[in-house]
């Protein structure tokens, strides 16, 4: 079963309960935060309610949470994989001015488009002539996990070594360690 892929937060922290709550917690956190945030009692938490109501049919039903569970932990656990992807350019914009004469009878413009590709220098691990991963040191920061937990519960990725647990000794020079370039 799917999952929907238009999520804006994690689904147990929209309801304040972790990740392996029983049936019956997940039901009583929503219960008690679908009184509070109905559009009826509160109409300026609309939004939220149908936050927590969509994490709600997602956790409540077992093939949904299944499913919803793997995806969250695959995208823990490797922080290049990010939600499902869109068609390739479907995320670009670029406002551009057309005359209306051009408008009513058509026109063709060329942009060049810059994009965020492997660094080539370094294969993308961000150490300079593309040191193997064994060789360098684990991140001070995260200790290697690539991820940070802040007092709230909120998983993102590590600032000091982009989300990939290591930091090389000398950073290449052509991303700055960053591991990515942008291209024409």
């Amino acid at each position: 079963m799917a999952v929907p892929a238009r999520r804006r937060s994690d689904f147990y922290e929209v309801l304040g309960v972790a990740p392996h709550a029983t049936d019956d917690e997940i039901k009583r956190a929503y219960r008690k935060l679908a009184i509070d945030l109905h559009p009826d009692r509160n109409p300026d938490a609309e939004e939220r309610f149908k936050q927590i109501t969509l994490a709600w049919q997602t956790l409540s039903t077992p093939a949904k949470r299944r499913a919803y569970d793997d995806e969250r932990l695959a995208s823990l656990a490797n922080p290049w994989k990010g939600p499902p992807r869109k068609a390739p350019g479907a995320d670009l914009r670029y406002r551009l001015d057309v005359g209306f004469d051009n408008a009513i009878k058509g026109t063709t413009v060329s942009l060049d488009v810059r994009r965020k590709w492997m660094c080539p220098e370094c294969a993308g691990t961000g150490a300079r002539g593309g040191a193997a991963l064994s060789e360098t040191p684990k991140c001070r920061e995260c200790k290697g996990k690539g991820r940070l937990t802040d007092s709230r519960g909120k998983v993102s990725a590590c600032a000091r070594c982009h989300g990939r647990g290591f930091e090389p000794i000398e950073s290449c020079d052509a991303c700055e360690g960053g591991g990515v370039v942008e291209q024409i």
